[in-house]
């Protein structure tokens, strides 16, 4: 992993992901939960973005996230294998950046590591992590 070029905390449960729904008329949307999310996520990449980071970001890039779920057992507290699934999580957080202008496609990202934990103590929330990677 290179150093990130942008790093940022998105506080709260972490979001993931859901299908479309479909009003009475047919019409689909997205449940207002994830327009939130979403919306917060690219706020939260954005204060990020150090001055004079040329924006979106070119070429091939490398995410971390960890989420972390607040647990008042402190016996899960630990990796976490219970839902959301990570694909969920990462679809809603990868198209807030992609929101953000921060990349121009999230198809640039070509190494991603994604941990869940249950945490007993401390801040629930969601780290991101974006480092460009080297090119030939």
């Amino acid at each position: 992993m290179g150093d990130p070029v942008v790093s940022f905390f998105i506080p709260g449960k972490p979001g993931s992901k859901q299908s479309f729904r479909f009003s009475k008329s047919g019409h689909r949307y997205q449940p207002r939960s994830v327009v939130d999310y979403q919306s917060l996520v690219s706020l939260s990449a954005r204060e990020a973005v150090p001055d004079g980071l040329p924006l979106p970001l070119q070429g091939p890039v490398g995410v971390r996230i960890v989420a972390d779920f607040l647990t008042k057992n402190k016996k899960e507290a630990g990796p976490r294998w219970k839902r959301p699934d990570v694909d969920n999580i990462t679809k809603m957080i990868f198209d807030g950046i992609t929101a953000a202008g921060i990349w121009s496609d999230d198809a640039q990202v070509v190494t991603l590591l994604i941990e869940k934990y249950n945490i007993f103590d401390g801040e629930q929330g969601v780290v991101v992590d974006i480092w460009p990677m080297d090119t030939p």
